[in-house]
């Protein structure tokens, strides 16, 4: 089971944080993003996977692409995005 508060090899022994832990996690990678920062393979999946488990809400999420639009991806972070 993913906890989404740390990357996948570790999920097995932490529990699923309570919601405003991940949605703190989520805006720290929307930070991240906007200020320029490469985000991790790690992140993006964890981004991807709680977004579809609906753990983070549409507008956040929107708010990650458009500081992925503004800023961009190196193609690294477009592998991890495509595999995710």
């Amino acid at each position: 089971m993913d906890c989404y508060t740390c990357p996948p090899s570790e999920c097995a022994t932490r529990p699923t944080p309570p919601e405003a832990a991940n949605e703190m996690r989520f805006l720290d990678l929307i930070e991240s993003k906007k200020s320029g920062a490469s985000l991790s393979s790690a992140e993006i999946r964890w981004a991807i996977a709680a977004y579809v488990d609906d753990d983070v809400p549409d507008y956040q999420m929107a708010a990650l692409l458009m500081a992925i639009r503004w800023r961009g991806l190196d193609d690294r972070e477009v592998a991890a995005l495509t595999q995710a």
